[in-house]
């Protein structure tokens, strides 16, 4: 995979609608946790008005892969003890690969781009929700230095914590 044939970029209001369809279009793919409520208009839109949601385009311009980076109410929710000891941590979630993109390392260059940039933002370190049932999240978190530290239900599913703290 050519990395320098992608663009990473923070989504803006105008991308909202290919985002949302994006993320519906990998409903029903294995592993993936997600239905026709989750995500939505709403969640998308306060990713995008919180500065947390990030989008990967091929060189074609085409929308191929998306996360949320920054602060999340998952953070600070009782309902998952994390138990990494970080100052400033930030949540990962919503990564998705559009279908057609899938097993090529673009979630792989993803998780790094997003990385990257959640150091450059100051956040030492950070916590994702992963389903049970999503072994390629599960191996891309892995590979780079996420541990599992608990388990959680979560709206009628089975989630590992993922847990990380970033080397200065």
């Amino acid at each position: 995979m050519d990395k320098s044939n992608y663009t990473f970029i923070k989504a803006t209001p105008a991308d909202a609608e290919s985002v949302l369809a994006a993320y519906r279009s990998i409903v029903g793919t294995p592993g993936c946790s997600w239905n026709e409520y989750y995500p939505n208009e709403e969640s998308v839109n306060h990713s995008i008005e919180n500065g947390s949601q990030y989008l990967l385009h091929n060189e074609s311009g085409e929308l191929v892969a998306m996360c949320c980076c920054g602060y999340g109410d998952e953070i600070d929710d009782p309902l998952f003890a994390w138990q990494l000891e970080l100052e400033n941590p930030c949540y990962f979630g919503g990564m998705g690969v559009l279908p057609k993109f899938q097993g090529k390392g673009i979630a792989k260059h993803m998780v790094t781009l997003i990385i990257e940039e959640a150091v450059r933002r100051g956040y030492d370190g950070a916590v994702a929700l992963v389903a049970v049932k999503n072994e390629f999240a599960q191996k891309a978190y892995r590979e780079f230095g996420f541990s599992v530290t608990g388990q959680a239900e979560y709206y009628g599913q089975d989630y590992y914590l993922y847990e990380t703290k970033f080397r200065k």
